[in-house]
């Protein structure tokens, strides 16, 4: 490839004669005039030629210093050296002089005007260099930090692309590889106009050169320089991964700009290497546990045959030995089993099927609500006959409605049980328990323009069996549970993250926490409109931040309005069990907020507002007997509960104004 002016040493020259602008010139003019009305204020008051010619080299510095290039301090050197002359050496306004060592100093002067201004022009080339290095280095660091938390090909282009526009303050466009193919271009532009031109068909036809060809091409190269934009391959090796347009109609890239150009497409080049690689080992992890699972699966089904096998092989022996002597009841009852056992069989021959279909990842999972004590009562009808010494119990809690795909799991209770009768003395009990587990989660997410950017907080809490201990519940949630689910958007350093803040929680559901569930919060307090949890809370007491935390929240709500804070606002709050400071705290005024944005508004809450359960408790006086009073006519609205108060007005508006 061949860029325009990529010669270093080219280069140089042209920056070093740079043509003065406008300004450049009033300035240069400017300063020695000023330098000149000095030297005549020196000659009045009877300085030596010295001092003048010292007021004159500063003129110099400070010319090199405020104007760009070498042309205006190299003028100005000879201008100054003009200006002594004419105006302060006898005879005045000649370039005559009567003293015969005038020349000598004329040159002096001349010769250490330039020095001086090529020294300045110097160490202002130097400065300009060293700014450069800063900012393309700032370029490189935070383009790495940006490509190491981007996700996916699509969003590293998009990084890419963000940097370069900030880098270079030009239209960048861009194309992805997908499948083998080009897609569509896409730009990305700080400018409203003439940007349409940049993706026509035929720009779109150059960067599908680059990307089968692996050069650069289009504008100040060789190939299609009659094009709106220079495309460069973003590769890796022999792989590429896209293709960026830098438009070049004005003017080129200098050598510095190139330079971090290259830069930043190699860094977006490996990253797209590594997103690609990332997705390679993902998908291997999925077809060794795919692998792994036909593995288990025909382990399962080898066990599951045997059981049916076995009772239809011994059922159809007896009706061949002993056919004349049973009567016709018994033999109704025989031919039933072996219909049942058949077709338990042909279920198990489905699902040998299905293994067939998990390399090519079609086997699909037939999730459905089930009840869990008709799914175990249909297991025990297929446990084997020939297991009359075992009393088999069952223990399933009322409506247990669990989420599954039934035929399978009623293959592992089989087999379950089957080992269980295996390795058990004859007369022993088997108990089959079913139970709910309690357990809930918050997550508190940070948004930007509509779009979450970060997690705030998040809160797992998970009943668990009295011999478990919190740090190997820990692991488990944090590995089963928080890693997949929060892969899209992981955790970061400063994210909080609890897991059963309030320690062991070994007794739960109906056992623990009991409530009315007929009148629901919305309808119970403010209607339809309010965007709050539907969850019942008059049931509960006033350590329930159900009750006391929705008092509060009220409470502030109403005295921001009071305040003259806002035109309408909604408070929210947010605790975790075990943590008395709420986690969350969120103001939304609806756009109406007049003194500072939502969130000045939430920081301010905690300055006036006590916020933990017993604070609450305490402010509202929440132990005295009022839940007579709530339990008819709504909670909110009537003057005669304390969170309907207006007294922290003034305390709100001194935290604020």
């Amino acid at each position: 490839m061949s860029l325009k002016n990529v010669n270093h040493q080219k280069r140089s020259f042209t920056w070093s004669m740079e043509k003065p602008s406008a300004k450049d010139y009033f300035l240069t003019v400017f300063i020695f005039a000023v330098c000149t009305l000095i030297g005549l204020l020196f000659q009045k008051l009877n300085f030596t030629d010295t001092n003048i010619v010292t007021i004159y080299i500063l003129g110099v510095l400070l010319t090199s210093i405020v104007t760009d290039g070498y042309l205006c301090s190299v003028a100005g050197s000879f201008l100054s050296v003009f200006l002594f002359c004419f105006f302060l050496t006898e005879p005045r306004m000649s370039f005559k002089t009567y003293a015969v060592g005038y020349p000598v100093t004329f040159f002096i002067m001349l010769i250490s005007s330039v020095l001086t201004g090529a020294l300045a022009a110097k160490l202002k080339t130097h400065a300009k260099l060293s700014t450069q290095l800063a900012f393309r280095t700032q370029i490189l660091f935070d383009t790495d930090r940006l490509l190491q938390k981007a996700k996916g090909e699509t969003e590293i282009l998009d990084v890419t692309c963000t940097q370069l526009l900030r880098l270079l303050n030009r239209n960048i466009t861009a194309y992805v590889v997908e499948n083998g193919t080009l897609s569509e271009g896409k730009l990305f532009s700080g400018e409203k106009e003439d940007t349409e031109d940049f993706l026509i068909p035929e720009e779109q036809q150059i960067a599908k050169w680059v990307c089968e060809n692996r050069q650069h091409a289009g504008a100040s190269t060789h190939h299609f320089p009659q094009a709106k934009c220079l495309y460069l391959a973003i590769r890796s090796g022999d792989n590429v991964y896209g293709v960026i347009g830098i438009p070049l109609q004005k003017e080129t890239l200098d050598t510095f700009e190139y330079s971090i150009l290259l830069s930043v497409i190699n860094e977006c080049a490996l990253a797209m290497e590594n997103a690609k690689n990332a997705l390679e080992k993902e998908k291997n992890a999925v077809m060794a546990k795919n692998e792994q699972l036909r593995a288990d699966l025909l382990r399962a089904i080898s066990h599951d045959l045997r059981t049916p096998l076995c009772s239809i092989s011994g059922n159809a022996d007896m009706l061949l030995g002993n056919s004349d002597r049973l009567d016709e009841a018994t033999k109704h009852q025989i031919y039933s089993d072996i219909y049942d056992d058949s077709e338990w069989l042909i279920g198990v021959v489905e699902n040998l099927l299905s293994i067939t279909r998990l390399n090519d990842g079609r086997l699909k999972f037939k999730f459905t609500d089930q009840l869990l004590d008709e799914v175990i009562a249909e297991s025990l009808r297929h446990i084997s006959r020939k297991h009359d010494d075992y009393k088999i119990v069952t223990d399933c809690e009322e409506l247990v409605l669990a989420r599954m795909d039934v035929r399978l799991i009623m293959q592992v209770l089989v087999n379950l049980i089957d080992n269980a009768i295996k390795y058990t003395p004859p007369g022993s009990v088997i108990c089959i328990r079913g139970t709910k587990t309690d357990g809930k989660a918050q997550i508190t997410v940070e948004y930007e323009d509509g779009k979450p950017v970060r997690l705030d907080t998040v809160i797992v809490s998970c009943q668990h069996a009295e011999e478990k201990s919190q740090k190997d519940l820990e692991r488990e949630i944090r590995q089963k549970v928080l890693r997949p689910a929060l892969r899209l958007l992981p955790p970061d350093e400063d994210t909080r993250i609890l897991i059963n803040p309030s320690g062991k929680f070994v007794v739960g559901g109906l056992d623990a926490d009991t409530g009315l569930t007929g009148r629901k919060l919305m309808v119970d307090c403010y209607g339809s409109i309010a965007p709050h949890g539907g969850g019942a809370f008059s049931g509960k007491d006033a350590t329930k931040v159900d009750r006391s935390g929705a008092y509060m929240a009220r409470y502030i709500a109403k005295n921001m309005v009071a305040a003259g804070l806002a035109e309408k606002c909604l408070v929210s709050l947010a605790y975790a069990i075990g943590v008395a400071e709420p986690v969350m705290v969120q103001v939304d005024t609806f756009g109406t907020g007049i003194v500072c944005a939502d969130d000045c508004l939430a920081a301010a809450i905690p300055l006036v507002f006590g916020l933990t359960p017993k604070q609450i408790i305490d402010h509202f006086k929440l132990q005295r007997p009022i839940y007579s009073q709530t339990a008819v006519f709504g909670h909110f609205g009537r003057k005669e509960f304390p969170w309907e108060r207006t007294d922290k007005v003034e305390a709100l508006r001194s935290a604020l104004l």
